[in-house]
């Protein structure tokens, strides 16, 4: 991953080099689901129902390249298997900031589609799992920030000379490492959190 990063950063190095013709703002809408729900032993498992996503971007753009800043936020159901007493799901929220390098074959064009990769670093919220007993006890689930990969593929479709509608997928693609704490996790392992989604979504285009 490291690899595939630094050259993400190379290639938005030389693209900050080319001519600035526009920066657009970004505001966008629609839904998180789960690419798959891989998981292996000692793993919480984090699945995105469709749940509602939001995002919001500075898209910097040259003539048939682009760098796309932003943040989206999307929730996930985490569930932590194997524990010495059972746990009920909870919910866990993901804020990807991403740094995405685009490329627009069609250039300028009044219908733009696109395509894109980068990286992002993914900040999760802490879950609180209820102990499924009935108790009312619950356990924290923590994680910290990691790096992760990122993917990006759409289209904007021109309504004036400023504004513009568009239609957007991104990918993510990376794994919270080691929760911190649950306490009746057998031997007092902390498990990691694989995640692999996308978010689908509509939203306005303003050109500066």
């Amino acid at each position: 991953m490291k690899k595939i990063v630094l050259g993400v950063l190379a290639l938005a190095g030389s693209a900050c080099s080319m001519n600035i013709v526009h920066s657009d703002l970004e505001v966008l809408g629609g839904v998180a689901v789960s690419a798959g729900h891989a998981s292996g032993p000692g793993e919480a498992i984090l699945d995105y129902p469709g749940r509602a996503a939001w995002g919001a971007d500075v898209n910097i753009r040259m003539e048939k390249w682009s760098t796309v800043f932003g943040v989206q936020s999307a929730t996930a159901d985490a569930d932590v298997r194997g524990t010495s007493e059972p746990l009920r799901s909870g919910e866990l929220a993901t804020r990807p900031l991403e740094f995405i390098f685009q490329w627009h074959p069609r250039g300028l064009a009044a219908i733009d589609p696109y395509v894109g990769v980068g990286t992002a670093i993914v900040f999760p919220t802490d879950a609180e799992l209820e102990y499924a007993d009935g108790s009312g006890r619950t356990a924290r689930l923590h994680f910290e920030p990691t790096l992760a990969l990122a993917g990006e593929v759409g289209s904007r479709i021109a309504l004036s000379s400023r504004f513009g509608v568009l239609v957007d997928a991104k990918y993510f693609h990376g794994k919270f490492l080691g929760a911190i704490p649950i306490q009746d996790l057998p031997g007092g392992a902390l498990p990691d959190a694989p995640f692999d989604f996308f978010i689908v979504s509509g939203g306005l285009s303003y050109r500066f």
